[in-house]
């Protein structure tokens, strides 16, 4: 599971309601600057409380890393706000658009961090795509839907993304850059299987939705799944639809799969348990000294009550506003779902994920014994191969070059066919 932990570029203190009405042009002011090497400047509308951890070097560093794997930016433009303490601003750079969420208190920015990006379309795809906006709760859904040649039917995989701004491609900017989807997506065409892959609500093009995304539930994702699913069978070029849920998905998978009686279900490095006790174990893993505090925090989310006092370092995944989220999300237990699934099912794992570990995978196989389980010994948790060095591990999640891992592919048709 790539948890919120992993999307921040700069530290996110609590949210706080300002009555400033100028934050939107400070918001966008402060990305311009950024843009044309004013970290400095940038850093005069930074409030006093995180001057440190928000100074002109560490602005100007962060820029550099989002600049080297998109390029130069062309310009900046406001795009929401959901308050006064939470502006939205998209930074169009060459290779990209991406939306960045500007957090405010009363005295000035507090944090800063990528929500979520689109493709400019300077990929090329081999294959016939066909851009899709289907509506659901609240909203519409873009995706891609990606055709394999010369087929008048086809299987359809319907690829549901990971946890946190993994939009429909498996990017996560700055710090997950892999294109695992995309490149799930053409090997399946490669082999006369379609594939629709989307963003979430909140997520790149799927952005603007009432009540905005920030107040979604788990269970809306699940919803979003199920009309997804329930189209694709409307399709009459579609022979089956394939439902793959990789890691957070997996569960919205095996859910919206069931309800609208998906042909098939297959689980991409799915956590096996419920999400409460993934967190304590990869929060505990990164920050040992918190780990009471983690406990304790998860404990009331349990019982569904919210945490008003989160410590900062915490801010990214305990935030106030994600709260509730947690708590819709706890409440669902993998073993409990998996058990209910009639269809075939295929579960993988990677040996090497540092993420979600194969015990998960073989919980959720003796939760359904009917299912097919593999284990991809050299696999990571974005589907390819990698060291188990954590380090070098995750130093393959910002190498697109990098190809899935092979059996994963084999596996994958194979079932689907």
């Amino acid at each position: 599971m790539t948890t919120r932990l992993f999307l921040f570029i700069a530290v996110c203190l609590p949210f706080a309601t300002t009555a400033q009405s100028d934050n939107k042009t400070k918001a966008v002011r402060f990305m311009q600057w950024l843009s044309n090497n004013e970290a400095d400047s940038a850093a005069t509308l930074v409030a006093p409380e995180v001057a440190g951890k928000l100074s002109g070097p560490v602005l100007q560093g962060a820029w550099q890393q989002i600049s080297a794997a998109y390029g130069k930016c062309e310009s900046v433009s406001s795009s929401s706000a959901a308050n006064d303490a939470s502006i939205s601003v998209d930074g169009t750079f060459e290779k990209a658009i991406l939306v960045f969420a500007i957090n405010f208190n009363d005295k000035g920015i507090i944090g800063f961090f990528v929500s979520g990006s689109k493709e400019r379309n300077l990929v090329i795809s081999a294959f016939k795509e066909e851009e899709k906006a289907i509506d659901v709760n609240g909203g519409k859904l873009y995706g891609t839907l990606m055709l394999p040649d010369n087929k008048t039917t086809f299987p359809i995989v319907m690829i549901i993304a990971g946890s946190g701004s993994t939009d429909r491609n498996g990017n996560s900017i700055p710090l997950l850059t892999a294109g695992s989807y995309r490149l799930l997506a053409e090997a399946l065409a490669k082999n006369g299987i379609g594939s629709f892959r989307y963003d979430k609500r909140g997520v790149g093009e799927s952005s603007s939705f009432n009540p905005p995304a920030t107040s979604a539930l788990f269970n809306d994702y699940i919803s979003d799944a199920a009309t997804l699913v329930k189209e694709l069978h409307k399709d009459k070029r579609v022979s089956k639809v394939i439902v793959a849920g990789h890691s957070e998905g997996s569960l919205i998978g095996m859910v919206a799969a069931r309800e609208e009686k998906a042909e098939g279900f297959i689980s991409l490095c799915g956590a096996g348990e419920p999400i409460n006790y993934t967190l304590s174990r990869q929060l505990k893993q990164q920050l040992p000294i918190m780990g009471n505090k983690i406990d304790n925090i998860l404990d009331s989310l349990k019982n569904g009550n919210t945490v008003k006092e989160v410590p900062p370092i915490l801010q990214s995944i305990f935030n106030p506003q994600l709260q509730p989220y947690l708590i819709s999300w706890i409440r669902f237990d993998p073993r409990e779902e998996i058990k209910k699934m009639k269809m075939p099912v295929l579960i993988i794992g990677g040996g090497t994920d540092v993420q979600v570990p194969v015990a998960d995978a073989e919980v959720l196989h003796k939760a359904l014994p009917s299912s097919k389980k593999l284990i991809i010994d050299s696999m990571n948790h974005i589907l390819k191969n990698a060291p188990s060095d954590r380090a070098a591990n995750i130093a393959t999640y910002t190498k697109a070059d990098l190809p899935l891992s092979r059996e994963l592919v084999e596996a994958i048709i194979a079932f689907t066919k």
